[in-house]
């Protein structure tokens, strides 16, 4: 598993079909979200620096339920 920026080395990740958790400024996600791979989204338009802990907690742990669901 994978978390990061949105950056060069999630795009390496996503080819091994690594799932994620992405976070993303003022990018637009929707345009250079990740594809091919289960994901999870962080957005904080504002800047990373407004990304908590706790909605990155909260990503990892939807990406997981999905995995075990799926396996």
């Amino acid at each position: 598993m994978f978390v990061g920026n949105d950056s060069g080395r999630r795009t390496w990740r996503r080819r091994f079909g690594v799932a994620s958790v992405v976070l993303f400024g003022p990018s637009n996600h929707a345009i250079w979200g990740p594809w091919q791979t289960e994901c999870e989204i962080v957005v904080a338009p504002d800047g990373l620096k407004e990304v908590t802990v706790s909605r990155v907690i909260a990503a990892l742990e939807r990406l997981r339920m999905f995995e075990e669901a799926h396996a």
